[in-house]
């Protein structure tokens, strides 16, 4: 049965885009704390403040909460994830990154869904 999961396509784990609240660059480390606890996360992108609004990365909520600057701490890089891949190539990608949060992204580069190390750690864990 963990074989099975090794294959399952990464949808099947995500969060879609919408569902994940996105800090901006113009937000202060207290703000996007701030929403880091009411969505219950650990990792937040953050991006554009206007225009396109892309995603330029993301911030640790540990890291806000630490930190002793009204600057929000240098973005990590999100991992690039193809709606294609299945389970274990993004699990194997997000952990060969050293990354926590990885974005799945159309052939334009748009964000559609997100996905962490932890939610495919925890899959994995229920299945044996």
């Amino acid at each position: 049965q963990t074989f099975a999961l090794a294959g399952e396509p990464i949808r099947n784990f995500v969060t879609p885009a919408g569902r994940f609240a996105n800090a901006t660059t113009r937000m202060s480390p207290n703000e996007v704390l701030l929403l880091a606890r009411r969505q219950g996360r650990a990792l937040i992108p953050v991006e554009e403040p206007s225009g396109q609004r892309r995603v330029l990365g993301y911030v640790r909520a540990v890291e806000l909460a630490l930190g002793t600057t009204d600057q929000l701490p240098p973005l990590k890089q999100l991992v690039q994830l193809s709606a294609k891949q299945n389970y274990l190539a993004a699990l194997t990608k997000l952990l060969e990154a050293d990354q926590g949060l990885g974005h799945v992204v159309d052939a334009n580069g748009k964000t559609l869904d997100y996905v962490t190390a932890r939610d495919l750690t925890t899959a994995f864990l229920r299945e044996t």
